[in-house]
């Protein structure tokens, strides 16, 4: 009992780690632009089937059939790679989380644009192949950081938080805004208007690249934030 009534002292309230969360800067800055990063991808997830369908003329056991492929062994090599890749660059120095999930968007973007473009459909669907497995590459990367950035008795509230901004803006306005954003070209280019939407949707990955360099320019102030708080 003096064991357990110790912890529930130590642990502090729900305002506390909210109120610590906002006085990290890359805590903000990381959590925006996965929401950001995540707007892009959930809309693309949403209606890159659609896109298929209408563009290129699929159908819908072939569209699944390739999108099935491209995210069971594009997605699972994507997110072991580079989280092998971003854990060994992190031991030298904490921003690799942060210039890893920036670096991935970088590369994430000409393929996509490629995917949109290009007129012939397996060309198309093999330059897709990188956007599926660098997708959600900046997730792991950006929660390994917020872990590393508070302490172990916060870490739970810190990536419930985190995860609530990422859906917030991800799921909750991503796939809405390709849908509006279409319906809203669809009397100027037709069937084309949702590759014109999802393109317009990839502005979010050059907000979210911004942001997460500008995280890492406060990872090393608010590290000794929280260094200075555990002492």
């Amino acid at each position: 009992m003096a064991a357990e009534a110790e912890a529930s002292a130590a642990q502090p309230s729900f305002r506390e780690v909210c109120g610590f969360l906002l006085s990290l800067r890359s805590f903000v800055l990381v959590s925006i632009a996965a929401g950001f990063s995540a707007f892009a991808s959930y809309g693309f997830g949403s209606w890159v089937p659609a896109f298929l369908g209408r563009v290129h003329g699929m159908g819908s056991g072939e569209i699944g059939t390739w999108i099935g492929i491209e995210s069971g062994v594009g997605g699972v090599l994507g997110m072991l790679a580079t989280g092998l890749i971003a854990d060994r660059l992190a031991r030298r120095d904490l921003r690799w989380y942060v210039w890893i999930s920036a670096l991935s968007i970088v590369i994430y973007l000409p393929f996509c644009v490629a995917f949109l473009l290009l007129p012939d459909t397996t060309m198309a669907l093999t330059a897709y192949f990188i956007p599926v497995a660098l997708s959600s590459v900046y997730l792991a990367p950006s929660l390994a950081l917020i872990h590393r950035l508070v302490k172990p008795n916060m870490r739970a509230v810190a990536s419930s938080v985190a995860m609530f901004f990422l859906n917030l803006i991800g799921m909750g306005l991503g796939p809405q805004a390709v849908g509006f954003a279409s319906d809203w070209l669809a009397p100027t280019y037709g069937d084309e208007s949702l590759r014109y939407a999802l393109l317009m949707a990839l502005s979010s990955k050059g907000i979210a690249i911004a942001l997460f360099l500008l995280a890492g320019a406060s990872v090393c102030s608010d590290l000794a934030a929280q260094q200075t708080s555990a002492a």
